[in-house]
């Protein structure tokens, strides 16, 4: 499903601004988030995941085209820079973070919260965002 999110999702922005359809994948990203928390059979769980799959492959496709429409291609590289190394160190300290709520709970039910609540979240700063005056 992000395959399929990332090559369909890449032809909104023609259409509509970048911020809605980041908006439109975080959301997805969230929902998924949250129906996997409530799995009760395997078609359930294709449908929260397949949801999840839209989201990250939205985000993913998205993001750079964010940058470079809101910032210029100019900028891009530095703002790329930032923003990958902050992306790496969560990409780090989710797992570990994540182990540990399970080991404390004993699920991944808080887990599943704090990334269904931080791409809520997501949702509402790509709603907010508006191109910086130069």
């Amino acid at each position: 499903m992000s395959a399929v999110a990332s090559f369909g999702i890449g032809f909104v922005p023609r259409r509509w601004p970048v911020r809605y359809a980041m908006l439109l994948s975080a959301a997805l990203l969230s929902a998924g988030s949250f129906g996997l928390i409530g799995v009760g059979s395997a078609q359930h769980a294709y449908i929260a995941a397949g949801l999840f799959g839209l989201g990250i492959g939205g985000v993913m496709t998205l993001l750079p085209m964010a940058w470079a429409d809101y910032f210029g291609r100019e900028s891009y590289g530095a703002i790329r820079g930032v923003a990958l190394s902050l992306q790496v160190l969560a990409q780090a300290v989710g797992p570990l973070l994540s182990g540990a709520l399970r080991d404390w709970t004993g699920n991944y039910v808080d887990s599943l919260m704090v990334f269904a609540i931080l791409a809520a979240l997501a949702a509402m700063a790509a709603l907010a965002a508006r191109r910086p005056v130069s």
